[in-house]
């Protein structure tokens, strides 16, 4: 068996804590012509059959996940079903089954993470839906699937495999290099990002989608702005997100970025080889948008510097809580996607997917004809009429910018939306001179709620953050901050991660030793035995001694 590493550790216990979130991406292959529908299977099949991340099950060793690989010969998950649709809506048709009823959930101690149903429209259409979870799959490999089955689906033969799953060490130079970076940067003061103020959540399903896209005009336009400040097409995106936000109320900012960190060496592996990168954007005021492409680069070299980091190491540097608003992906065009002889096949890399990892979630793809792209945004924080907003802010962002580069990111939605103010007030609403603390509001038209948390007003009228309140439980006139809980834990040797969570009127917390170690849990009790703190009334250890 192999232990997890530290993104399969990160979105496994994220299922264990939040069993609502499924974490399942989807894309599909719409096929137009007498498909043979056991030829189909059989390629599926040989597929798992090569790349053992396919065809693994968790098992759990003294509250340990561990990865089992099951033989090659393993059974696929594999239905059939009739979904008729006209002519030339096959795409849409199983994009929209794959919300309503495909994969959402999965019991990965006895099924694998992959899930293939094939969807009959009528005589000589078909789509293969592919549902994958993402603790053994990410969006490198949709690609490396889609080469391998057209090749099948051809007769051709792939070499001769199990192809060995890539399995990343961290940089430790890098790692040190990132607790100095994210320790200097002060994230205690960050406030969560404000959005734009709308409806809330509608009770829909956990995960709304807003399809959209960039002209190739405004793609090439980017893509020359960004070359002249030293960038790529990707920082320039980067630099219209910081400018969307900073619409809204923030000058400093904390994006979540999936980077590939698969090997270049051998043949390439389905797996998870993908490392969440929280990426650190600061707009000075007055900024042009010539200046935030400068920021846009800068944020480039930290996921080039940063990209093999573990995520739970730098959320041990103090940035936890600002990870879970924005995340950014970003996906050349694909290429070497081998046609199907006989057969028209249109690939949906962009399908839905159930992830919950951040409230907004944005897929751009860098593409011949332009930046076809989708924002998922999670239902509980973040309603769709909101997200839509964002979508056309960004639109009307980019525009302007690309038509006068010089011109200030806070007259970009200017005249049709006003930006915010971030204020400090007191109980009865009014704002608090230098020297005091109070709430923390956003006045104007922006605002993702009323109050952001605690925030004391400096010396000369900077605010500085305290905190969101609801990380702080209080009863009987005892408290703790779960975050500050989880920090000091952090800081531990021989822990991996922590996590905190109210218990009736105490907390409790959870702890994930690093391979190889024992914590002791007497001194983690002790440690989080504090004056003034509420009582710990269960502490779950979860050693790294391999059972």
């Amino acid at each position: 068996m192999d232990e997890l590493t530290l993104a399969q550790q990160a979105i496994w216990f994220e299922g264990v804590l939040r069993p609502e979130v499924s974490n399942t991406g989807f894309f599909s292959v719409s096929l137009t012509g007498e498909a043979d529908l056991a030829l189909i299977l059989r390629s599926c099949a040989a597929i798992v059959a090569r790349h053992p991340a396919l065809r693994c099950l968790v098992r759990l060793v003294d509250g340990q996940p561990w990865l089992q690989e099951l033989p090659s010969w393993t059974p696929i998950g594999f239905q059939t079903l009739d979904l008729e649709c006209p002519p030339g809506e096959e795409m849409t048709a199983s994009a929209a089954w794959q919300v309503a009823a495909g994969k959402q959930s999965w019991d990965l101690t006895r099924e694998t993470p992959i899930h293939f149903t094939l969807l009959r429209h009528g005589p000589g259409r078909c789509t293969l839906v592919v549902a994958a979870h993402h603790l053994c799959f990410d969006g490198r490999s949709k690609f490396l699937f889609a080469r391998e089955f057209g090749c099948l689906m051809s007769g051709g033969q792939l070499d001769p495999g199990p192809v060995p799953t890539f399995r990343p060490l961290p940089d430790l130079e890098a790692l040190h290099e990132a607790n100095v970076f994210w320790g200097s940067l002060d994230l205690g003061s960050v406030a969560p990002l404000g959005l734009p103020h709308g409806p809330g959540p509608d009770g829909g399903g956990p995960i709304g989608t807003v399809d959209f896209g960039l002209p190739s005009g405004t793609q090439e336009t980017l893509r020359e702005l960004a070359a002249a400040a030293g960038t790529n097409l990707f920082g320039g995106l980067l630099a219209a997100l910081g400018c969307l936000f900073y619409a809204y109320g923030n000058e400093r900012m904390v994006f979540t970025l999936p980077a590939d960190v698969s090997s270049r060496l051998g043949p390439p592996s389905i797996g998870l080889a993908v490392n969440s990168v929280p990426v650190y954007l600061q707009l000075p005021r007055a900024a042009t948008f010539a200046e935030a492409l400068a920021a846009g680069r800068e944020a480039c070299a930290q996921v080039r510097r940063f990209r093999s980091v573990p995520f739970t190491r730098l959320a041990a540097a103090g940035a936890r809580n600002l990870f879970g608003s924005v995340s950014v992906s970003f996906m050349r065009a694909a290429v070497d996607i081998p046609a199907i002889a006989g057969l028209q096949a249109r690939w949906n890399f962009l399908a839905p997917n159930t992830a919950q990892t951040c409230d907004l979630m944005f897929h751009l793809r860098d593409a011949p004809d332009g930046i076809p792209a989708r924002l998922d945004h999670r239902r509980q924080a973040v309603g769709p009429e909101v997200a839509q907003r964002v979508v056309t802010d960004l639109e009307t962002i980019l525009a302007a910018a690309l038509k006068d580069p010089a011109r200030r990111v806070d007259e970009l939605l200017r005249p049709a939306r006003p930006t915010a103010h971030l204020l400090v007030v007191g109980p009865g609403g009014n704002p608090l001179p230098p020297g005091l603390d109070g709430q923390l509001v956003m006045e104007g038209e922006y605002a993702s709620r009323e109050v952001f948390g605690r925030a004391r007003v400096g010396p000369s009228g900077e605010i500085v953050f305290l905190g969101n309140e609801s990380d702080t439980i209080t009863w009987a006139g005892l408290s703790v901050n779960l975050r500050e809980a989880e920090r000091l834990l952090m800081l531990q040797p021989g822990v991996a991660s922590a996590s905190a969570w109210r218990d009736g009127n105490a907390f409790a917390v959870r702890v994930t030793a690093r391979r190889g170690h024992r914590p002791d849990p007497t001194a983690l009790r002790r440690l989080l035995k504090r004056p003034g703190w509420l009582r710990l009334s269960t502490l779950e250890l979860a050693d790294g001694q391999p059972g």
